[in-house]
């Protein structure tokens, strides 16, 4: 059975990421931003008043948040995002279960979820459509004005 810890995430969780960082993940950061990959998740740690460090038996899969997005449609959006590690292949099944519980959770505390994926990462669009959120028309995005799909997921009522 694969044991799930869930912390606080400190500058010691980023460095661990950042040393088995997915490829896609650094590209999407980069892109999406123009800054570093360690900056982005930096600055999406303290958007997010903090994240989260997912563990695995002990071995980091990824680094978590969720910030605040504003008023969307006259709902209340929260802006989830994950950064993950190449050893969250080693638990799909244990990180869908956690995930699916974990979008459940933060539905419960805003009434959309909203992010932006970049057309690229494939991984992260099929997750992304195995939990349930709705892609819609890519737009340009960032410095480099890379193509993103805007995602979504609205709570259920």
């Amino acid at each position: 059975m694969t044991e799930i810890t869930i912390e606080q995430a400190n500058h010691l969780d980023v460095g661990e990421l950042l040393a088995d960082l997915r490829e896609a993940d650094r590209l999407e950061l980069e892109i999406g931003t123009g800054e570093s990959a360690e900056k982005a998740i930096v600055d999406s740690l303290n958007d997010s008043n903090g994240g989260e460090a997912l563990r695995f038996n002990g071995t980091l899969a990824a680094i978590t948040g969720l910030a605040y997005a504003g008023i969307v449609n006259q709902q209340h959006a929260g802006c989830p995002w994950l950064v993950g590690t190449n050893s969250v292949d080693s638990f799909k099944l244990s990180f869908m279960r956690w995930s699916h519980d974990q979008i459940q959770y933060y539905l419960e505390q805003y009434e959309v979820l909203i992010n932006l994926v970049h057309v690229d990462h494939a991984t992260s669009i099929s997750y992304l459509d195995a939990l349930g959120f709705t892609m819609a028309e890519a737009v340009e995005f960032g410095p480099s004005k890379a193509l993103f799909y805007p995602f979504y997921l609205e709570r259920s009522e």
